[in-house]
Protein backbone atom coordinates (compact mmCIF):
# COMPACT_ATOMS: atom_id res chain seq x y z
CA UNK A 1 0.00 0.00 0.00
CA UNK A 2 2.86 2.37 0.83
CA UNK A 3 5.70 3.09 -1.58
CA UNK A 4 9.05 4.53 -0.55
CA UNK A 5 10.33 7.62 -2.34
CA UNK A 6 13.37 9.82 -1.85
CA UNK A 7 12.83 13.57 -2.07
CA UNK A 8 15.40 16.25 -1.21
CA UNK A 9 17.64 13.60 0.34
CA UNK A 10 14.86 12.43 2.69
CA UNK A 11 13.11 9.10 2.79
CA UNK A 12 9.30 9.09 2.65
CA UNK A 13 6.53 6.52 2.63
CA UNK A 14 3.93 7.70 0.11
CA UNK A 15 0.38 6.69 -0.77
CA UNK A 16 -1.93 8.12 -3.45
CA UNK A 17 -5.43 9.21 -2.42
CA UNK A 18 -7.80 7.91 -5.06
CA UNK A 19 -10.94 9.61 -3.75
CA UNK A 20 -10.79 12.90 -1.85
CA UNK A 21 -14.22 12.31 -0.38
CA UNK A 22 -12.86 9.40 1.68
CA UNK A 23 -10.43 11.58 3.63
CA UNK A 24 -11.13 12.31 7.29
CA UNK A 25 -10.58 16.08 7.54
CA UNK A 26 -10.64 16.09 11.35
CA UNK A 27 -7.87 13.48 11.49
CA UNK A 28 -5.85 15.42 8.93
CA UNK A 29 -6.02 18.61 11.00
CA UNK A 30 -5.06 16.76 14.18
CA UNK A 31 -2.02 15.13 12.59
CA UNK A 32 -0.94 18.22 10.64
CA UNK A 33 -1.17 20.79 13.43
CA UNK A 34 -1.05 18.86 16.73
CA UNK A 35 0.75 15.67 15.64
CA UNK A 36 0.43 13.19 18.52
CA UNK A 37 3.86 11.95 19.67
CA UNK A 38 3.09 8.37 18.61
CA UNK A 39 2.45 9.26 14.94
CA UNK A 40 4.76 10.09 12.06
CA UNK A 41 4.13 13.59 10.67
CA UNK A 42 2.04 13.73 7.51
CA UNK A 43 2.38 15.91 4.41
CA UNK A 44 -0.30 16.43 1.76
CA UNK A 45 1.01 17.21 -1.70
CA UNK A 46 -0.98 17.82 -4.87
CA UNK A 47 0.75 16.93 -8.15
CA UNK A 48 -1.24 17.02 -11.40
CA UNK A 49 -4.53 17.09 -9.45
CA UNK A 50 -3.44 13.95 -7.59
CA UNK A 51 -3.26 14.05 -3.80
CA UNK A 52 -0.48 12.17 -2.08
CA UNK A 53 0.06 11.47 1.61
CA UNK A 54 3.73 11.43 2.61
CA UNK A 55 5.22 10.24 5.88
CA UNK A 56 8.86 10.98 6.62
CA UNK A 57 10.57 7.85 7.95
CA UNK A 58 12.38 9.02 11.09
CA UNK A 59 12.42 8.70 14.86
CA UNK A 60 14.27 5.41 15.32
CA UNK A 61 14.70 2.12 13.48
CA UNK A 62 12.01 0.05 11.84
CA UNK A 63 10.42 -2.63 13.98
CA UNK A 64 11.29 -5.10 11.21
CA UNK A 65 15.01 -4.39 11.80
CA UNK A 66 14.86 -4.57 15.59
CA UNK A 67 16.23 -7.56 17.47
CA UNK A 68 13.51 -9.51 19.26
CA UNK A 69 15.82 -11.37 21.63
CA UNK A 70 15.17 -9.71 24.96
CA UNK A 71 14.10 -10.14 28.56
CA UNK A 72 10.60 -10.01 30.03
CA UNK A 73 11.00 -6.44 31.26
CA UNK A 74 12.17 -5.20 27.84
CA UNK A 75 9.28 -6.98 26.12
CA UNK A 76 6.74 -5.36 28.45
CA UNK A 77 8.25 -1.92 27.82
CA UNK A 78 8.10 -2.46 24.05
CA UNK A 79 4.52 -3.76 24.10
CA UNK A 80 3.41 -0.96 26.41
CA UNK A 81 4.71 1.68 23.99
CA UNK A 82 3.14 -0.12 21.02
CA UNK A 83 -0.21 -0.27 22.80
CA UNK A 84 -0.29 3.33 24.03
CA UNK A 85 -1.85 4.68 20.80
CA UNK A 86 -4.64 2.13 21.08
CA UNK A 87 -5.50 3.60 24.47
CA UNK A 88 -4.89 7.28 23.66
CA UNK A 89 -6.27 7.56 20.11
CA UNK A 90 -9.74 8.51 21.35
CA UNK A 91 -8.29 11.50 23.22
CA UNK A 92 -7.02 12.82 19.88
CA UNK A 93 -10.32 12.16 18.01
CA UNK A 94 -8.59 9.36 16.09
CA UNK A 95 -9.62 5.76 15.43
CA UNK A 96 -7.01 3.12 16.28
CA UNK A 97 -8.38 0.91 13.47
CA UNK A 98 -6.70 3.34 11.03
CA UNK A 99 -3.17 2.80 12.38
CA UNK A 100 -1.14 1.17 9.62
CA UNK A 101 0.31 -2.06 10.96
CA UNK A 102 3.40 -2.96 9.00
CA UNK A 103 6.71 -3.61 10.79
CA UNK A 104 8.59 -1.80 8.02
CA UNK A 105 6.76 1.45 8.85
CA UNK A 106 6.66 1.28 12.65
CA UNK A 107 9.60 3.26 14.04
CA UNK A 108 11.05 2.30 17.44
CA UNK A 109 13.51 4.35 19.48
CA UNK A 110 16.22 1.94 20.65
CA UNK A 111 16.76 3.73 23.98
CA UNK A 112 13.27 4.05 25.46
CA UNK A 113 11.13 2.04 22.97
CA UNK A 114 9.07 5.12 22.03
CA UNK A 115 6.95 4.28 18.98
CA UNK A 116 5.84 6.19 15.89
CA UNK A 117 3.07 4.83 13.66
CA UNK A 118 1.67 5.73 10.25
CA UNK A 119 -1.98 6.83 10.49
CA UNK A 120 -4.30 6.58 7.48
CA UNK A 121 -6.71 9.57 7.68
CA UNK A 122 -9.68 7.91 6.00
CA UNK A 123 -13.35 8.11 6.93
CA UNK A 124 -13.60 4.33 7.19
CA UNK A 125 -11.68 1.69 9.12
CA UNK A 126 -8.79 0.18 7.19
CA UNK A 127 -8.65 -2.93 9.40
CA UNK A 128 -10.72 -4.86 11.91
CA UNK A 129 -9.92 -5.45 15.56
CA UNK A 130 -9.23 -9.11 14.70
CA UNK A 131 -6.46 -7.94 12.35
CA UNK A 132 -4.95 -5.83 15.13
CA UNK A 133 -4.96 -8.79 17.53
CA UNK A 134 -3.36 -10.98 14.88
CA UNK A 135 -0.57 -8.43 14.39
CA UNK A 136 0.31 -8.47 18.10
CA UNK A 137 -0.04 -12.25 18.20
CA UNK A 138 2.48 -12.63 15.35
CA UNK A 139 4.80 -10.13 17.04
CA UNK A 140 4.75 -12.00 20.36
CA UNK A 141 5.34 -15.29 18.53
CA UNK A 142 8.55 -13.93 17.00
CA UNK A 143 10.03 -12.82 20.36
CA UNK A 144 12.70 -14.95 22.07
CA UNK A 145 12.71 -14.43 25.84
CA UNK A 146 15.89 -15.47 27.61
CA UNK A 147 14.58 -15.24 31.20
CA UNK A 148 10.87 -16.26 31.28
CA UNK A 149 9.68 -18.30 28.30
CA UNK A 150 6.39 -19.17 30.04
CA UNK A 151 5.37 -15.49 29.86
CA UNK A 152 4.85 -15.84 26.10
CA UNK A 153 2.05 -18.36 26.75
CA UNK A 154 0.44 -15.90 29.18
CA UNK A 155 0.36 -13.24 26.47
CA UNK A 156 -1.07 -15.68 23.94
CA UNK A 157 -3.96 -16.56 26.23
CA UNK A 158 -4.91 -12.88 26.33
CA UNK A 159 -4.67 -12.48 22.54
CA UNK A 160 -6.50 -15.62 21.44
CA UNK A 161 -10.09 -16.51 22.23
CA UNK A 162 -13.56 -15.07 22.24
CA UNK A 163 -12.82 -12.67 25.10
CA UNK A 164 -9.61 -11.32 23.53
CA UNK A 165 -9.41 -7.55 23.17
CA UNK A 166 -6.78 -4.85 22.77
CA UNK A 167 -7.88 -3.22 26.04
CA UNK A 168 -7.45 -6.43 28.05
CA UNK A 169 -4.06 -7.05 26.45
CA UNK A 170 -2.90 -3.52 27.30
CA UNK A 171 -4.10 -3.93 30.91
CA UNK A 172 -2.14 -7.18 31.25
CA UNK A 173 1.07 -5.59 30.01
CA UNK A 174 0.69 -2.56 32.28
CA UNK A 175 -0.03 -4.76 35.29
CA UNK A 176 3.14 -6.76 34.73
CA UNK A 177 5.15 -3.57 34.31
CA UNK A 178 3.89 -2.27 37.67
CA UNK A 179 4.77 -5.57 39.36
CA UNK A 180 8.31 -5.45 37.99
CA UNK A 181 8.75 -1.81 39.06
CA UNK A 182 7.46 -2.48 42.58
CA UNK A 183 9.69 -5.56 42.86
CA UNK A 184 12.75 -3.55 41.82
CA UNK A 185 11.90 -0.82 44.36
CA UNK A 186 11.47 -3.41 47.11
CA UNK A 187 14.81 -5.00 46.24
CA UNK A 188 16.52 -1.63 46.43
CA UNK A 189 15.02 -1.03 49.91
CA UNK A 190 16.21 -4.40 51.16
CA UNK A 191 19.76 -3.78 50.02
CA UNK A 192 21.81 -2.99 53.16
CA UNK A 193 23.71 0.27 53.25
CA UNK A 194 27.31 -0.12 54.33
CA UNK A 195 28.39 2.49 56.90
CA UNK A 196 32.02 3.05 57.82
CA UNK A 197 33.05 1.73 61.29
CA UNK A 198 35.86 3.34 63.22
CA UNK A 199 38.47 0.88 64.44
CA UNK A 200 40.59 1.84 67.48
CA UNK A 201 44.30 2.07 66.95
CA UNK A 202 46.32 -0.85 68.24
CA UNK A 203 49.84 -1.00 69.45
CA UNK A 204 52.41 -2.44 67.15
CA UNK A 205 53.40 -5.96 68.05
CA UNK A 206 55.99 -8.30 66.75
CA UNK A 207 54.54 -10.84 64.29
CA UNK A 208 54.10 -14.24 65.82
CA UNK A 209 53.93 -17.53 64.01
CA UNK A 210 50.43 -18.99 63.83
CA UNK A 211 51.58 -22.48 62.91
CA UNK A 212 51.16 -25.02 65.77
CA UNK A 213 54.25 -26.68 67.15
CA UNK A 214 53.52 -30.30 66.36
CA UNK A 215 56.87 -31.51 67.68
CA UNK A 216 55.88 -30.68 71.27
CA UNK A 217 53.04 -33.23 71.26
CA UNK A 218 54.12 -35.88 68.76
CA UNK A 219 57.82 -35.39 68.50
CA UNK A 220 59.63 -34.70 65.31
CA UNK A 221 57.74 -36.13 62.35
CA UNK A 222 58.81 -35.88 58.71
CA UNK A 223 55.62 -34.81 56.88
CA UNK A 224 57.25 -33.95 53.58
CA UNK A 225 56.80 -37.35 51.95
CA UNK A 226 53.17 -37.81 53.08
CA UNK A 227 52.09 -34.32 51.97
CA UNK A 228 53.78 -34.58 48.60
CA UNK A 229 52.29 -38.04 48.02
CA UNK A 230 48.78 -36.92 49.07
CA UNK A 231 48.67 -33.58 47.21
CA UNK A 232 51.15 -33.50 44.37
CA UNK A 233 50.55 -37.11 43.46
CA UNK A 234 46.81 -36.47 42.98
CA UNK A 235 47.51 -33.36 40.92
CA UNK A 236 49.82 -35.34 38.72
CA UNK A 237 47.13 -37.95 38.11
CA UNK A 238 44.52 -35.28 37.31
CA UNK A 239 46.81 -33.58 34.81
CA UNK A 240 47.46 -36.94 33.14
CA UNK A 241 43.69 -37.50 32.78
CA UNK A 242 43.19 -34.04 31.20
CA UNK A 243 46.01 -34.68 28.77
CA UNK A 244 44.43 -38.00 27.79
CA UNK A 245 41.08 -36.29 27.11
CA UNK A 246 42.70 -33.66 24.93
CA UNK A 247 44.35 -36.35 22.84
CA UNK A 248 40.98 -38.05 22.25
CA UNK A 249 39.18 -34.84 21.12
CA UNK A 250 38.92 -34.41 17.33
CA UNK A 251 40.10 -31.35 15.51
CA UNK A 252 36.97 -29.15 15.64
CA UNK A 253 38.25 -26.53 13.23
CA UNK A 254 38.85 -29.21 10.61
CA UNK A 255 35.14 -29.87 10.46
CA UNK A 256 34.31 -26.18 9.96
CA UNK A 257 36.63 -25.63 7.02
CA UNK A 258 34.88 -26.26 3.71
CA UNK A 259 34.63 -25.11 0.14
CA UNK A 260 33.24 -21.71 -0.63
CA UNK A 261 29.82 -21.40 -2.19
CA UNK A 262 29.71 -20.26 -5.76
CA UNK A 263 28.07 -16.91 -6.24
CA UNK A 264 25.00 -16.67 -8.40
CA UNK A 265 23.80 -13.86 -10.59
CA UNK A 266 21.11 -11.83 -8.90
CA UNK A 267 18.09 -10.01 -10.20
CA UNK A 268 16.22 -7.02 -8.81
CA UNK A 269 12.68 -7.75 -7.63
CA UNK A 270 10.63 -4.56 -7.40
CA UNK A 271 7.99 -6.40 -5.43
CA UNK A 272 10.29 -6.15 -2.41
CA UNK A 273 9.21 -2.52 -2.07
CA UNK A 274 5.54 -3.46 -1.79
CA UNK A 275 3.88 -4.09 1.51
CA UNK A 276 1.04 -6.29 2.61
CA UNK A 277 -2.37 -4.65 2.89
CA UNK A 278 -4.29 -6.40 5.65
CA UNK A 279 -7.55 -4.59 4.99
CA UNK A 280 -10.56 -5.92 6.82
CA UNK A 281 -14.21 -5.55 5.90
CA UNK A 282 -15.08 -1.89 5.59
CA UNK A 283 -18.24 0.12 5.44
CA UNK A 284 -18.13 3.09 3.09
CA UNK A 285 -19.49 6.31 4.62
CA UNK A 286 -21.50 8.91 2.89
CA UNK A 287 -19.72 11.42 0.66
CA UNK A 288 -18.17 14.46 2.29
CA UNK A 289 -19.98 17.52 1.01
CA UNK A 290 -17.64 20.25 2.13
CA UNK A 291 -14.23 19.86 0.44
CA UNK A 292 -13.25 23.51 0.67
CA UNK A 293 -11.36 23.02 3.93
CA UNK A 294 -9.37 20.18 2.36
CA UNK A 295 -7.64 22.53 -0.07
CA UNK A 296 -6.19 24.48 2.88
CA UNK A 297 -4.43 21.36 4.09
CA UNK A 298 -2.81 20.58 0.74
CA UNK A 299 0.68 21.91 0.20
CA UNK A 300 1.46 23.85 -3.00
CA UNK A 301 2.37 21.82 -6.06
CA UNK A 302 6.02 20.92 -6.04
CA UNK A 303 8.29 21.71 -8.97
CA UNK A 304 10.00 18.36 -8.80
CA UNK A 305 8.68 14.95 -9.72
CA UNK A 306 8.84 11.90 -7.48
CA UNK A 307 12.01 9.99 -8.17
CA UNK A 308 11.42 6.43 -7.03
CA UNK A 309 14.70 4.75 -6.30
CA UNK A 310 15.36 2.42 -9.23
CA UNK A 311 18.49 0.35 -9.40
CA UNK A 312 19.63 -1.15 -12.67
CA UNK A 313 21.55 -4.38 -12.41
CA UNK A 314 23.84 -5.59 -15.17
CA UNK A 315 24.38 -9.27 -15.94
CA UNK A 316 27.99 -9.10 -14.81
CA UNK A 317 27.08 -8.09 -11.25
CA UNK A 318 27.12 -11.04 -8.87
CA UNK A 319 24.94 -11.60 -5.86
CA UNK A 320 26.22 -12.84 -2.54
CA UNK A 321 24.58 -15.97 -1.23
CA UNK A 322 24.67 -17.66 2.16
CA UNK A 323 27.77 -15.99 3.63
CA UNK A 324 28.73 -12.37 3.03
CA UNK A 325 32.49 -11.84 3.17
CA UNK A 326 33.94 -8.42 4.00
CA UNK A 327 37.71 -7.91 3.69
CA UNK A 328 39.44 -5.09 5.58
CA UNK A 329 40.97 -2.50 3.28
CA UNK A 330 42.12 0.09 5.80
CA UNK A 331 41.55 1.29 9.36
CA UNK A 332 42.96 3.96 11.65
CA UNK A 333 42.56 1.89 14.82
CA UNK A 334 43.77 -1.47 16.06
CA UNK A 335 41.83 -4.58 17.07
CA UNK A 336 40.01 -4.69 13.75
CA UNK A 337 39.51 -8.13 12.11
CA UNK A 338 40.92 -8.56 8.62
CA UNK A 339 37.90 -10.59 7.49
CA UNK A 340 34.24 -10.58 8.54
CA UNK A 341 32.01 -13.50 7.55
CA UNK A 342 28.30 -12.75 8.00
CA UNK A 343 25.91 -15.68 7.89
CA UNK A 344 22.78 -14.56 6.03
CA UNK A 345 20.97 -17.89 6.07
CA UNK A 346 18.41 -16.50 8.52
CA UNK A 347 17.74 -13.61 6.12
CA UNK A 348 19.82 -10.86 7.74
CA UNK A 349 22.83 -10.08 9.93
CA UNK A 350 23.61 -7.01 12.05
CA UNK A 351 27.04 -5.55 12.80
CA UNK A 352 27.74 -3.40 15.85
CA UNK A 353 29.91 -3.44 18.94
CA UNK A 354 29.93 -5.03 22.37
CA UNK A 355 27.98 -3.27 25.10
CA UNK A 356 29.98 -1.63 27.90
CA UNK A 357 29.10 -4.63 30.05
CA UNK A 358 30.45 -7.02 27.41
CA UNK A 359 26.98 -8.05 26.25
CA UNK A 360 26.48 -9.11 22.64
CA UNK A 361 24.47 -6.50 20.76
CA UNK A 362 24.66 -7.73 17.17
CA UNK A 363 25.57 -10.77 15.07
CA UNK A 364 29.10 -9.42 14.66
CA UNK A 365 30.51 -7.19 17.40
CA UNK A 366 33.51 -4.86 17.27
CA UNK A 367 35.51 -4.09 20.40
CA UNK A 368 33.58 -2.15 23.08
CA UNK A 369 36.25 0.59 23.06
CA UNK A 370 35.12 1.68 19.56
CA UNK A 371 32.34 3.85 20.92
CA UNK A 372 31.76 5.67 17.62
CA UNK A 373 30.33 2.41 16.27
CA UNK A 374 26.73 1.87 17.33
CA UNK A 375 25.75 -1.22 19.29
CA UNK A 376 23.50 -2.08 16.33
CA UNK A 377 25.10 -0.03 13.60
CA UNK A 378 24.11 -1.52 10.24
CA UNK A 379 22.08 -4.41 8.91
CA UNK A 380 22.79 -6.66 5.92
CA UNK A 381 19.64 -8.14 4.44
CA UNK A 382 19.23 -11.02 1.99
CA UNK A 383 16.35 -10.64 -0.46
CA UNK A 384 16.17 -13.39 -3.04
CA UNK A 385 19.73 -13.51 -4.29
CA UNK A 386 20.49 -9.84 -3.64
CA UNK A 387 22.13 -8.40 -0.54
CA UNK A 388 21.25 -4.95 0.83
CA UNK A 389 22.86 -2.76 3.49
CA UNK A 390 20.77 -0.62 5.86
CA UNK A 391 22.03 1.99 8.30
CA UNK A 392 20.17 1.51 11.60
CA UNK A 393 19.89 5.16 12.61
CA UNK A 394 23.56 5.19 13.70
CA UNK A 395 24.82 8.46 15.16
CA UNK A 396 28.07 8.43 13.17
CA UNK A 397 26.59 7.05 9.93
CA UNK A 398 27.56 4.39 7.42
CA UNK A 399 29.06 5.07 3.99
CA UNK A 400 28.83 3.04 0.79
CA UNK A 401 31.45 3.96 -1.83
CA UNK A 402 32.07 7.27 0.03
CA UNK A 403 28.35 8.12 -0.02
CA UNK A 404 26.52 8.56 3.28
CA UNK A 405 23.56 6.21 3.68
CA UNK A 406 20.17 7.52 4.70
CA UNK A 407 18.98 5.67 7.81
CA UNK A 408 16.42 2.88 7.49
CA UNK A 409 16.79 2.69 3.71
CA UNK A 410 18.00 -0.34 1.74
CA UNK A 411 20.98 -0.02 -0.61
CA UNK A 412 21.93 -2.82 -2.98
CA UNK A 413 25.44 -4.25 -2.58
CA UNK A 414 27.71 -5.36 -5.40
CA UNK A 415 31.04 -7.08 -5.46
CA UNK A 416 34.03 -4.79 -4.72
CA UNK A 417 31.79 -2.17 -3.05
CA UNK A 418 33.46 -0.38 -0.16
CA UNK A 419 31.70 0.07 3.17
CA UNK A 420 33.00 2.61 5.69
CA UNK A 421 31.81 2.37 9.29
CA UNK A 422 32.07 5.95 10.63
CA UNK A 423 34.61 8.49 9.39
CA UNK A 424 36.13 8.75 12.87
CA UNK A 425 37.95 5.42 12.66
CA UNK A 426 38.23 5.18 8.87
CA UNK A 427 37.27 1.48 8.92
CA UNK A 428 36.72 0.42 5.31
CA UNK A 429 35.72 -3.09 4.23
CA UNK A 430 35.49 -4.37 0.67
CA UNK A 431 32.70 -6.73 -0.40
CA UNK A 432 34.30 -9.96 -1.64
Amino acid sequence: MLNEVMIANKNYASVVVEDRKKLDLVALKVIRYDCPPFLLPIHLVSIDNEIQLRYEILGGIRLAYMTLQMGKNELNKLLNQLLLPYVDCADWFLDFHNIYLDRNYIMIDQNDFKVKYVYMPYGYRIQTEEAVLKFFCDLVASVHLHDDEAYIATLFRCLIGEDASITAFADLVRENLKKEESASVQMSKQTPIMTPVSVPAQEKREPQSTEPDVSKEFGKVDLTDSISAGLFGENEKASNKKAAKKEKQPNFFGRLLGGEKKSKKGSFDPSELNNKDNTGSVKMPEAVDNLGSLEKLIEPQQNFALDIDKTEISEEEEALSGVLRLRLERAQVDNIPNMINLDLNKGYAVIGRYDKTGKLSADFNFDMSLTYIGRRHARFELSGEDVYIIDLESKNHTFLNNEELLPNRRYLLHKDDRIMITQKYGIVYQVC
